[in-house]
């Protein structure tokens, strides 16, 4: 009885205090409310230690540097990924893709335990226990934010370091490529960046020949442009199988620690040149290694005397020059579904373990002659009966070099075998071309070129740039689903050195000229199935072939199904939910909060009449 009399007297006192049991019911609600809401931002500004500060600042430090690479993967033409001492607080990193450069005859990982690699058979897959990497770091301050940056179309990889100090971060940027036009080049250019009041230490450190137990090492000066400079020589060799491989590698001597003045910079030109080769008949171990240090320092010299500039941008025009072909693909948000960051990643790390042998400057005119010819003649490539966009083994995970050197050399192999022998034998630019063909199932074939993609394929957007057609015609074709949900095909020459003609699927319409301006074609449907465009300089060809394809029935292809381009859009076949969901969903929140409003209103503002509040107070006095 007593506890229900404290019980009565707990409610007279909130009613006598003007509080109803429902508006503490409210008042309840709304502070756990207020707790979940604003508590985890009052505990983080309270218990935020100055290393978080110091994080933020470093995070911030580092996204100054790499802003412009950020942009480029946005449009997949870079990809960047994060590290940090703290491994925490970082941006989310896109799908793993191994940070590697080569150019088909070295190559490295980015980082400082990578060994060298050379080419064996018909890539990257030889590796020399020489470590070529050269790293910055300072002892005096351990924590660190870096970001890693492969430029697909410049062929360059940066590694970017922002080291937090006392007032401010010293940063320490990394270049890093394998010369296209050098094949035996490798360059490694580094910044060292201290904008504070006070001098720093650097140390400089690279693995070298530390598990190359049999290699002999001996230095030589070279001359350089702005000064004699020490170089080591490495000899050694490898067994491969049956036989056995002899390597020659000069580098660039580096200091073991770089004093940096206050508010300036130091900068360092590593540069490795590889030579190596198996004993030719007649030829003794000694005078192949003889003959390989000779080519080695050779080139050295001739590299010493050119300026980081001059060099890099010999090697940049190459890779742009190759990535000027290429596919341009809408995103799909479907599961599983192939975008342009895998495509352009494919691409490169093929083009890496491919040699540029039409534009290396070693080679005679001759030679490179020769092998322009294979881009001219491509008959037979693409001879595949499906795109390679939907060969799932050919876009397989790329992030350890064992994976790189599977999937490249499937690649290469599939090329071959459909009929793309003389283009991959041409190196990087063919290479280029095959694949860019494969896509579409692009295929050259008795004097005209034809587009073999089924029309229920088309159901996203293509750009294919710049298909080769011969030595001085590049046909741009984009691929475009129209809001009928009907595809189409759109037809430019990027550059021609004679007329070219094109008709849709079945070709009964009559040829159509080609020129810089876009041609749309509509996409037929045909029985039985065939080609869904046809490209040709012979006119009388293209007339012909409406009499040779020998088709029962051509329609206009229908309109793809709205669950299949909305699971690309979308990510599911629902699609995305109307406007007037979100509007009347929108008009719920507003009303309910309304309510809300008016309920609180009402019993906190609108009081408790006297004569009701007097009575409860009799009432609970008889108690």
């Amino acid at each position: 009885m007593s506890d229900l009399l404290r019980k009565f007297k707990w409610k007279l006192e909130l009613d006598n205090a003007g509080i109803s049991f429902r508006k503490m019911i409210i008042f309840m609600f709304l502070g756990v409310g207020f707790l979940f809401y604003f508590g985890p931002s009052v505990l983080r500004w309270m218990f935020t230690s100055n290393s978080q500060d110091s994080f933020d600042s470093l995070h911030r430090c580092l996204n100054d540097k790499i802003d412009s690479y950020v942009m480029e993967s946005k449009d997949f033409d870079s990809y960047v990924s994060y590290s940090s001492s703290a491994n925490d607080h970082l941006p989310e990193n896109a799908p793993p893709y191994l940070h590697f450069i080569g150019n088909g005859a070295i190559g490295i990982e980015i980082n400082r335990s990578s060994p060298l690699y050379l080419k064996n058979r018909k890539v990257l897959s030889m590796s020399v226990p020489f470590q070529p990497f050269t790293s910055i770091t300072f002892h005096e301050w351990q924590s660190y934010q870096e970001a890693n940056i492969i430029q697909f179309v410049n062929g360059l990889a940066h590694k970017v370091q922002c080291v937090p100090t006392s007032k401010s971060c010293l940063v320490v940027t990394h270049q890093i490529y394998a010369h296209r036009t050098i094949p035996s080049l490798l360059v490694q250019d580094i910044k060292i960046t201290n904008p504070n009041d006070e001098d720093a230490v650097a140390s400089v450190e690279r693995g070298g020949v530390s598990k190359w137990l049999t290699a002999l090492v001996k230095e030589e000066k070279v001359q350089h442009s702005d000064g004699e400079h020490d170089c080591l020589i490495i000899s050694g060799s490898l067994k491969d199988s049956s036989r056995q491989v002899d390597v020659s590698v000069v580098t660039t001597k580096l200091p073991s620690t770089v004093e940096v003045k206050k508010r300036s910079s130091v900068t360092l030109h590593v540069y490795t040149v590889v030579n190596y080769s198996t004993m030719k008949n007649g030829e003794g171990q000694a005078a192949n290694k003889d003959r390989l240090e000779s080519q080695s320092l050779l080139t050295m010299r001739k590299v010493a005397l050119m300026t980081s500039r001059q060099l890099r941008a010999s090697h940049v025009e190459v890779w742009q020059h190759l990535f000027s072909s290429g596919l341009s693909i809408s995103t799909s948000k479907a599961a599983g579904a192939l975008n342009g960051d895998r495509i352009n990643a494919t691409l490169y790390l093929t083009l890496s373990q491919v040699s540029s042998d039409s534009i290396e400057s070693e080679m005679s005119q001759s030679e490179k002659d020769r092998l322009h010819s294979h881009l001219a003649y491509t008959e037979g490539c693409y001879g595949g009966h499906h795109h390679t966009l939907q060969a799932t083994r050919l876009w397989s995970d790329l992030s350890s070099i064992e994976n790189v050197v599977k999937v490249t050399s499937l690649w290469l192999k599939t090329l071959e075998t459909q009929g793309c022998h003389k283009l991959v034998k041409m190196g990087a630019e063919g290479v280029m071309q095959a694949m860019l063909l494969s896509f579409g199932a692009w295929k050259f074939s008795n004097q005209h070129l034809e587009f073999n993609t089924e029309p229920r394929d088309l159901h996203r957007d293509y750009s294919y740039r710049r298909i080769n057609y011969g030595n001085g015609t590049h046909v741009n074709v984009t691929v475009s689903v129209l809001q009928d949900n009907k595809a189409a095909l759109y037809l430019a020459l990027d550059r021609s050195d004679k007329d070219y003609y094109a008709c849709d699927g079945g070709c009964l319409d009559a040829p159509v000229q080609l020129g810089p301006e876009r041609t749309q074609f509509p996409v037929k449907l045909t029985d039985p199935p065939t080609a869904v465009l046809y490209i040709t300089s012979d006119k009388q060809h293209m007339e012909d072939l409406k009499h040779t394809i020998h088709v029962k029935e051509v329609v206009e292809a229908p309109a793809h199904e709205d669950h299949v381009l909305a699971l690309h859009k979308h990510g599911n076949p629902l699609g995305g939910l109307p406007t007037i969901f979100w509007a009347v969903f929108s008009l719920c929140i507003v009303l309910f909060h309304l309510f809300l409003f008016k309920l609180i209103y009402n019993e906190y503002c609108g009081g408790v009449q006297p004569e009701i509040r007097a009575m409860r107070t009799r009432k609970f006095s008889d108690l």
